[in-house]
């Protein structure tokens, strides 16, 4: 299963405050080959410019580790097509309508985020869920059940 994993949930990681909690379990995941991490390229140039433009995360996060994050990310997962056009409005932060609209164009069925927005979006479309890091496993396993 592919999987758009939210900007907020990598930049978590590479502060250091979960990378052995749940947090931590979504590249395990990934590792495990339980999803393919799915990446928009737009999440990617959004992930450096605010690691390299908000004082707080520069200050946190080395230029290094950013780059070899990026080279991790990559071999767990594919860099997806651009967004074509401009994402309809759907969430209140207009800033993650390219998260939806991307997973939509490239057939993704996941998006995993602890954004309250994308958690509480509702979608008439039933073939993309969101679901918080902290439940992703149970998720999967539940998924894995139910095509036995």
């Amino acid at each position: 299963m592919r999987a758009i994993v939210d900007s907020n949930v990598y930049v978590s990681y590479l502060l250091g405050s979960e990378n052995t909690g749940k947090i931590g379990e979504v590249f395990g995941l990934a590792a495990q080959g339980r999803i393919r991490l799915a990446l928009p390229p737009e999440q990617i140039e959004e992930l450096q410019r605010a690691i390299t433009t908000k004082r707080y995360l520069r200050e946190r996060i080395r230029l290094a580790d950013l780059e070899q994050f990026i080279v991790l990310l990559r071999s767990l997962g594919d860099i997806l097509s651009p967004v074509q056009g401009e994402p309809p409005r759907v969430l209140r932060d207009r800033n993650d309508d390219f998260l939806i609209e991307s997973a939509k164009q490239n057939e993704i069925e996941l998006i995993v985020s602890g954004d309250r927005d994308l958690l509480e979006w509702q979608d008439a479309s039933p073939n993309l869920k969101v679901v918080p890091p902290a439940m992703l496993k149970q998720y999967l396993e539940s998924r894995e059940t139910d095509q036995s």
